[in-house]
């Protein structure tokens, strides 16, 4: 994840790359089936201008599960 943090005058104050694993994960309900992909514009992430040629396969996933303590991967400002 990119933590983005900025100062009161508006100049960067935290910018790292963090990441944080995923524990205690408890599947509660998990099936195959049939989906639909549906993807928004977005300025920072352009994924929707991909063009999708077809699904291959779907699978849903319904779990509880704990993310666990952020670890400072990079730290963009030193």
């Amino acid at each position: 994840m990119l933590k983005l943090q900025p100062n009161y005058d508006g100049t960067p104050r935290i910018a790292e790359l963090i990441r944080a694993q995923t524990t205690d994960m408890e599947i509660l309900e998990a099936w195959n089936g049939q989906a639909r992909l549906e993807l928004h514009p977005h300025v920072f992430a352009p994924l929707a201008d991909l063009p999708v040629r077809r699904i291959v396969s779907c699978a849903h996933i319904l779990t509880n599960l704990t993310l666990g303590q952020p670890v400072k991967v990079y730290d963009y400002l030193q």
